[in-house]
């Protein structure tokens, strides 16, 4: 029985530049590289032709080597765009102590400055750079990134009101 993945995992292979197919094929490089050579987008595949023209042998750790660049490349620009965003927020920091039920709006948000960012300061920047995820292709494989650092500022938050709330006491 053939699965739809597996078949269509071999014809992806099967349309790589020649320079790779012609290593594979040969038997030089394992089913697992071949996937993984999959996963390079056109930049990093058109350098890994290239390198193999020139008589590199494509082995797992070239693969590997060009997939940590491209991971690279795509955090570089997610830092860029952060810091684009951050810099260019007007408005004074809101109150870390208190959890709000929203997001701040764009106006709570801090401008640059020398004095740390709040948590709560922090988790609105990053749902409003969640959303722009969303509608820019190049970043949204970095949307699932974002989703998880909201998901555990917001848990650290919530830790850390219930935290205060127990060591509060009340005058009788």
């Amino acid at each position: 029985m053939f699965h739809a993945k597996t078949i269509k995992g071999r014809l992806d292979i099967a349309l790589l530049p020649n320079a790779i197919l012609d290593q594979i094929c040969t038997g030089m490089v394992s089913l697992d590289v071949a996937m993984q050579v999959l996963r390079l987008k056109e930049v990093q595949l058109h350098r890994l032709e290239t390198l193999v023209q020139d008589g590199e042998e494509l082995t797992a750790d070239l693969v590997k080597s060009l997939l940590k660049k491209q991971v690279n490349q795509g955090l570089a620009s997610v830092q860029t765009n952060l810091s684009h965003m951050w810099t260019a927020i007007p408005g004074t920091v809101p109150d870390s102590a208190a959890i709000p039920q929203s997001s701040p709006t764009v106006q709570e948000l801090p401008s640059a400055s020398n004095e740390p960012a709040s948590p709560v300061t922090v988790l609105a920047l990053l749902k409003q750079f969640e959303l722009q995820t969303q509608h820019d292709p190049a970043l949204q494989r970095v949307g699932t990134l974002t989703k998880v650092l909201i998901k555990e500022l917001e848990i650290a938050l919530h830790t850390q009101s219930m935290t205060k709330k127990e060591g509060e006491t009340t005058d009788v």
